[in-house]
């Protein structure tokens, strides 16, 4: 379902999976990974980075489980260097747009 682009039917089946899986931490663990790489897939980096953090909390508590909780913690840290790399680009942009009106304005006023 997500790698068909289909998010609102892979986010209900991910609830749902979620609903279920209370008494298998390995199986939560799993769910709340894809849930928060559904997240990343959506471009949701907010979510996404709270999704990870679910993530990584549970998989520090569920020690049985054998869940990776410095895949979560990688995952935030690419996440946040996107969201920043995003920023400094609007900023860039709103800049390089400021100097092609000047240049346009100039031209018109040297007419």
């Amino acid at each position: 379902m997500a790698l068909k682009g289909d998010f609102r039917e892979a986010q209900a089946a991910y609830d749902s999976a979620l609903r279920f899986a209370e008494k298998d931490p390995q199986l939560k663990g799993k769910v709340l990974f894809c849930l928060a790489e559904l997240s990343e897939r959506q471009k949701a980096w907010d979510q996404a980075l709270e999704r990870w953090t679910a993530y990584e909390g549970f998989a520090k508590t569920a020690e049985k489980a054998k869940l990776f909780p410095a895949a979560a913690a990688e995952h935030k840290k690419r996440i946040l260097e996107w969201k920043r790399n995003l920023t400094d680009s609007l900023s860039v942009r709103d800049r390089i747009e400021k100097r092609l009106k000047q240049g346009e304005d100039s031209v018109r006023n040297a007419r």
